[in-house]
């Protein structure tokens, strides 16, 4: 009997797991299988060729485990191959023409591999169904990543500019590239690319290097649009005292309880009961989504198709998924065996809920920030966006300046009051505080306002410090706090 405690608490240890870390296993992983799956191709083909088709598998890999909650690279359906090549890659990914071209051959030969080093899971008849769909999607793949109406104006922007030779992941490349956007180019060619991701052929393409910035006009560190440093630690202390100052102390539950992502959360959990009917991308079936987003007061999205539409669904029941408190099979979604923290109701266990509520949020912050690695959003971005939302839930909350008209600016440079480019440092961080606020880490008032309470706040100070450190150092210790 001792044995079996024994044996007992060392599961429940092991199944606390941080997210930073259960993402870390994940990543290591993958990295695993892909080193199996270079040195099985570098068999046929050269080294170089292995490591390219590797690179692009652990990007789609990624994305089926992260935007379609399915973690295994060896469990595949139709429906979830064709939703991950024609609908999340063309959104989250930027690539190439070239490169949008290779992913179906090197998901052919992905499924190759799998058969070959018996790491398939499914009947040899469910493979040739996928090999089949491939094949019959290769065009339509290509013609997805093409459609512009398939992308933002931004990201048709920056389509073209990685198509032109720049390199998204450097800040010095990217902020030239701008320049020379918003400064040497009319406004009706700069209307082409950020409809169609192309130039006129009459116009000369960008060269890497055409827009460099002058000194003067290189962009200041502390966003613009903030208030200052000094005033963040007044903030910050006013809120402590809020907490009897001390920042450790436990805060009532009811805080936690406040926030509209733990809200979503338990209807979520209550809607799951003992086995609940999804779709085959894990997702909630439509009857089900519709009655969710009807009780949840979501009449922008009364006709959604999709929950991976509805961020305020997708996030707290991706959240619930990632911290095993929702299992997921291939028709249904049942309670999970082994939750990071054990769920209970506000009313029964004030503290265990408390627990529960901040495991949860913790999750959802991590995903919030570090999910969209294949996006444009780079590291100063995030960091932006971190330090507002830290504002956001500090007294007196954030209002933001009014989102400058882009176009009027590139139209009339004269009425710039700030770099073109910092202007979009504002819009990118005011679409990622809308994010927080739709998924319910903070409120957004109708003055268009930003303000939390003390819960949202303290996830901030603890949780968002880490995330800044991991971002900046790669420190991957957990950010449970």
């Amino acid at each position: 009997m001792a044995k079996r405690s024994s044996r007992r608490k060392k599961s429940s240890a092991s199944s606390r797991i941080s997210p930073a870390e259960r993402e870390r296993r994940a990543e290591r992983d993958l990295a695993t299988l892909m080193k199996h799956y270079r040195s099985w191709r570098e068999a046929a083909t050269d080294p170089e060729v292995a490591e390219g088709e590797a690179q692009t598998l652990t990007v789609l890999l990624r994305m089926k485990r992260e935007h379609l909650g399915s973690p295994g690279p060896a469990e595949w359906d139709l429906t979830l191959l064709e939703e991950l090549l024609l609908y999340v890659a063309p959104r989250k990914w930027l690539i190439s023409r070239v490169e949008a071209m290779n992913l179906v051959p090197a998901l052919v030969r992905y499924f190759d591999f799998l058969e070959e080093t018996d790491r398939w899971r499914r009947a040899p008849a469910h493979l040739a169904d996928l090999r089949g769909l491939l094949d019959e999607l290769e065009l339509e793949v290509l013609e997805a990543f093409d459609d512009p109406t398939r992308r933002s104006s931004s990201g048709n922007v920056l389509t073209y500019a990685m198509d032109a030779g720049v390199d998204l992941a450097d800040k010095q490349q990217f902020d030239d590239f701008m320049h020379w956007y918003n400064n040497q180019l009319t406004r009706e060619q700069r209307t082409a690319i950020s409809d169609t991701g192309r130039l006129p052929a009459s116009v000369p393409p960008y060269v890497p290097g055409a827009g460099e910035w002058a000194e003067e006009e290189m962009a200041p560190e502390w966003p613009w649009f903030l208030p200052d440093a000094d005033e963040l630690e007044r903030r910050i202390a006013r809120r402590i005292e809020e907490n009897d100052g001390d920042a450790n102390a436990d805060i009532p539950a009811e805080q936690w309880a406040q926030l509209p992502l733990v809200q979503r959360a338990v209807s979520l959990l209550e809607l799951v009961g003992e086995r609940l009917p999804v779709t085959d991308t894990g997702a909630l079936k439509r009857a089900d989504l519709r009655k969710v987003v009807e009780s949840w007061g979501l009449t922008e999205h009364a006709n959604v198709r999709s929950m991976w539409d509805v961020l305020e669904v997708e996030a707290p029941w991706t959240a619930l998924c990632q911290g095993g408190w929702v299992e997921l099979g291939v028709t249904r979604a049942v309670p999970g065996k082994q939750p990071m923290e054990p769920y209970v109701a506000l009313e029964e266990d004030p503290e265990g809920f408390s627990d529960f509520a901040k495991t949860l949020l913790n999750i959802a912050l991590t995903h919030l920030v570090l999910v969209d690695r294949s996006s444009s959003a780079d590291i100063d971005t995030t960091m932006d966006f971190l330090l507002a939302l830290t504002f956001a839930s500090a007294p007196e909350g954030l209002q933001l300046p009014p989102q400058p008209d882009l176009v009027e600016l590139y139209e009339q440079p004269e009425r710039r009051e700030h770099p073109i480019e910092e202007c979009w440092r504002l819009v990118r961080v005011a679409v990622r505080l809308d994010n927080a606020a739709d998924i319910g880490l903070v409120w957004k008032d109708a003055d268009g306002k930003y303000h939390g309470n003390l819960a949202s706040f303290l996830l901030l100070l603890f949780s968002g410090g880490k995330l800044r450190d991991l971002l900046m150092h790669g420190d991957d210790e957990g950010l449970s706090f």
